[in-house]
């Protein structure tokens, strides 16, 4: 018996299902599945009674989840103890999204570092889904990035909106005479072009769809998939496929795209600040986070953002 099989088992619960659980722990689904089994094995009892159409605790499982809760939550308790008592030189772990990037994410916690030379911020660069399932767990201090409203978290997370990116229409090559008059383009406008998409993990994918889906638009989706922003434009160039970009992303110089707009705002990607209060000690995480209040008033004003902020269309 282990931690890890645990978390799987809570996962489980929560998640409602092996595939959901195995994303959230980041790792496959056979692995979190073997977890469970071992565990089961090990205990003699099964946990959960499986359908083909869901997956409950068995009564024993119902009978061990208060136990299985508990030790994680002492665990968790123990680690932050540990952190806060350590006499090393303070630590904040940091965790962002690719589309946020580390040049936006460092400018946004300049003034911290400023402030507090002597403590050591770590970063780490992953997709919103896994950076939300660190900062539930206690392995990350604080995470910048969209905010996705479908992922369950514990009620004392804090939220702070820090940013909002435009997104733009990076027609493919072809169609780039068709939009050069345009100044911009409603979702409607191109619905009938097909776009090339990244993997849903840094929160672009997700937010795309959205600004489809909220218009009651189908998002006809190229059947194969780019890496990176950059590979997106590439493809646009090579004339194979259509892009929506944040304007951060998008080179002006180079790379012809129009505004997306809906009712005459702009319709954008709103970066978040998210941490737990408890990760670190009250007065450091205070600190940080009146550090960002700050960043956020900077952001704002700044002649990029104030061009877009106030009433646009959020993703």
């Amino acid at each position: 018996m282990n931690l890890q099989q645990l978390r799987y088992v809570k996962a489980v619960v929560e998640e409602g299902s092996f595939v959901a659980a195995a994303n959230r722990c980041v790792v496959t689904q056979p692995t979190l599945s073997n977890g469970v089994a071992q565990l089961e094995m090990e205990l003699g009892n099964r946990l959960f009674r499986r359908t083909t159409r869901s997956v409950r605790l068995t009564p024993y499982g119902e009978q061990l989840l208060p136990y299985i809760s508990e030790v994680l939550r002492a665990f968790d308790e123990l680690t932050m103890m540990s952190k806060a008592t350590t006499s090393k030189a303070s630590t904040i772990q940091v965790g962002f999204s690719p589309i946020v990037g580390i040049r936006r994410t460092e400018q946004i916690l300049s003034r911290f570092r400023s402030k507090h030379p002597d403590v050591e911020v770590v970063y780490r660069e992953s997709n919103f889904r896994d950076l939300h399932d660190l900062l539930r767990r206690r392995q990350a201090d604080l995470i910048i990035c969209p905010y996705e409203t479908s992922i369950a978290m514990e009620a004392d997370f804090v939220r702070l909106a820090l940013e909002s990116d435009p997104l733009v229409f990076v027609p493919r090559a072809a169609t780039r005479d068709q939009w050069s008059e345009h100044e911009s383009v409603s979702p409607a406008d191109i619905a009938d072009e097909s776009f090339v998409l990244v993997p849903d993990g840094c929160g672009l994918t997700c937010a795309t769809r959205r600004v489809f889906d909220s218009n009651k638009l189908s998002l006809r989706r190229y059947s194969g998939e780019a890496s990176s922003y950059g590979a997106m434009l590439e493809w646009a160039n090579l004339d194979l496929a259509s892009g929506i970009l944040p304007l951060s992303k998008v080179d002006a110089e180079t790379t012809p795209y129009v505004p997306l707009m809906q009712n005459g705002h702009p319709i954008v990607i709103d970066y978040y600040a998210l941490g737990k209060p408890s990760t670190i000690s009250p007065h450091l995480f205070s600190q940080l986070w009146d550090s960002l209040l700050e960043a956020k008033m900077v952001l704002r004003s700044t002649p990029s953002e104030a061009a877009f902020s106030g009433a646009g269309s959020h993703a």
